[in-house]
C-alpha cells in the first residue's frame, strides 16, 4: 500500500464513515414513541445541519450530483429545478423518520401510490419468489406498509453489516408480521446460493442494493453510463440473480409531499448471462438497471441518498489482494 495519505475523498463508499447511522435505532424509535414527530423532527434538522456544515466529502458529492441532475433536466425539457445540496441532507435525516413510521404500522397501504400494485400481487402469489433490486434512491423502508395487504409476501434484504441479527430482533419487538428478514452476508459463496435458492424455492424475494459497487471486491465492477457519464456499478447482484435463476424485479419508492410513490418493474423472467458474452451480458443488465434507476433519480433528485462520488471509478483495494 501506498505510503501517501489517503483523502476521504479516495476512499471506497464503505470506508466513508456514514453519519446519519450515529442516529442509532433505538433513539429513532424512542425519540419517535416518547416525544412525538414533530420534536423528532426537530431533533433530526439540527444533526443534519451540523453534518452538512461538517461533512466536506458528502456536500460536496451531493453538489456534483445536483448540479449534473439539473443540467440534464434542463437539457431533457422538465420542470426547472435548482440544486440545493442541503435539501438532499435534510431528507436523508427525514427520511430517517418514515423508516420508524413504517415500523411502527403509522405510515400505511393507504399512504402510498403503487402505479404496479397489482403486477406485485401477481408476482408474489406466483410462488416462483423472485429477486428484487433496489437502490439508495428514495426509502424502501415505507414498502413495508404493504405487507399485510400482501400477506404471502416474504422479503430477504442482502446487507453487508454483522448488525443483521439485532436488527432483526429488534424489528421482530416493533413490526413482527412486517414479513422482513435481514440476509447477513460478508462473504459470497456457494453455501449462501444455497440458501438463498432454498428461500426462492419457498416463493420468498431477495432483495439487493445494486448501486453501491462490492464491499471485498471492488475489481468486480462494470462501467456503465449514468446521467451521460461513465459510473461503475457492482456485478455481483446481476451474477447473483442469474444464478438463482428466478424472476428479476426494480423496485423503489419515494416521498412525494405529504404521500409516497412506489414503483414494481419486472425485468426478466428469469435473468441469463450469455455465456460467450458473460462480460457483455452483465454489462448490459448493469446498464438496463442503470437507465431504471437514473429515471427515478431525475424526477426526484433531493432523495439520492449516495453521498460520495458516484462516478469515482472504484480502487482495487491493494492491500486486500497482497494478501491473496
Amino acid at each position: 500500500m501506498s505510503d501517501r495519505k489517503i483523502n476521504e475523498t479516495d476512499k471506497h463508499w464503505s470506508e466513508v464513515h456514514e453519519k446519519g447511522t450515529s442516529l442509532g435505532l433505538n433513539f429513532l424509535l424512542y425519540t419517535y414513541k416518547y416525544l412525538g414527530r414533530p420534536v423528532f423532527t426537530l431533533v433530526v434538522s439540527f444533526i443534519i445541519g451540523y453534518f452538512y456544515l461538517f461533512a466536506r466529502t458528502q456536500r460536496q458529492a451531493a453538489k456534483d450530483f445536483q448540479q449534473q441532475a439539473a443540467h440534464l433536466r434542463r437539457k431533457r425539457g422538465m420542470a426547472e429545478w435548482k440544486p440545493r445540496p442541503f435539501r438532499q441532507f435534510l431528507n436523508f435525516g427525514l427520511s430517517a423518520l418514515d423508516k420508524v413510521s413504517a415500523w411502527t404500522g403509522d405510515i400505511r397501504e393507504k399512504d402510498i401510490d403503487f402505479a404496479n400494485f397489482e403486477v406485485m400481487k401477481r408476482a408474489v402469489n406466483s410462488g416462483k419468489g423472485g429477486v428484487i433490486l433496489i437502490s439508495h434512491h428514495g426509502n424502501m423502508e415505507i414498502c413495508r406498509a404493504i405487507g399485510k395487504e400482501i400477506p404471502n409476501l416474504r422479503i430477504n434484504a442482502v446487507v453487508h453489516t454483522r448488525n443483521a441479527a439485532k436488527f432483526n430482533h429488534l424489528m421482530q419487538k416493533v413490526a413482527p408480521d412486517s414479513g422482513l428478514n435481514l440476509f447477513e452476508v460478508t462473504s459470497f459463496g456457494p453455501d449462501t446460493a444455497i440458501r438463498m435458492m432454498d428461500k426462492i424455492q419457498q416463493g420468498e424475494f431477495i432483495v439487493i442494493v445494486a448501486d453501491r459497487t462490492s464491499v471485498q471486491h471492488r475489481e468486480r465492477s462494470v462501467d456503465i453510463e449514468f446521467m451521460e457519464r461513465v459510473a461503475w456499478l457492482p456485478e455481483g447482484p446481476f451474477v447473483l440473480a442469474s444464478i438463482l435463476r428466478c424472476p428479476v424485479h426494480f423496485m423503489s419508492c419515494v416521498r412525494r409531499g405529504k404521500r409516497f410513490a412506489a414503483d414494481f418493474t419486472p425485468y426478466r423472467e428469469p435473468l441469463i448471462l450469455d455465456r460467450k458474452n458473460r462480460q457483455q451480458a452483465i454489462r448490459t443488465a448493469a446498464q438496463d438497471y442503470a437507465s431504471w434507476l437514473e429515471t427515478q433519480a431525475l424526477h426526484q433528485p433531493d432523495q439520492w441518498f449516495n453521498f460520495f462520488d458516484f462516478w469515482k471509478k472504484p480502487e482495487h483495494d491493494q492491500e486486500n489482494a497482497g494478501k491473496k
